[in-house]
């Protein structure tokens, strides 16, 4: 929701259901786009499938359980809010995007994967864990 509000707009580029491959990135396919997280928990519970289900220790004041909560409450309120936004994202919002420019992937500093920064988001966390 953040990068939403925020009209951040290579990751809405990044949200369609089947990314292509490129710029060292293999194809992406998101099958479980449009079911939502209480779903897939009773799916894994039915099906005796292992999760994890602690909190992120990190996660504390963190903006983004605030916007999922306010996501969730409107859900309570308005059933199918959230499945309909996305759908409605994808039929008229994102095809208007594709014709923003892709700001470019280069190759992690460190281990060279393909990120958007000097560091991709894996080496930046062990970076910090090591510290």
């Amino acid at each position: 929701l953040v990068n939403t509000l925020s009209w951040n707009l290579e990751y809405l580029r990044r949200q369609y259901p089947v990314l292509k491959e490129g710029n060292g990135f293999v194809r992406k396919v998101k099958p479980l786009c449009k079911t939502t997280e209480m779903e897939n928990k009773i799916y894994v519970e039915v099906n005796g499938i292992e999760y994890v289900e602690y909190k992120c220790p990190y996660s504390k004041g963190a903006t983004s359980l605030e916007y999922k909560k306010f996501i969730e409450d409107l859900e309570k309120t308005s059933p199918g809010t959230k499945l309909r936004f996305y759908s409605e994202f994808l039929r008229k919002i994102y095809p208007l995007l594709q014709v923003v420019e892709d700001q470019g992937v280069k190759p992690c500093k460190i281990c060279g994967e393909p990120t958007s920064g000097e560091v991709c988001a894996v080496c930046s966390i062990k970076q910090k864990m090591s510290h």
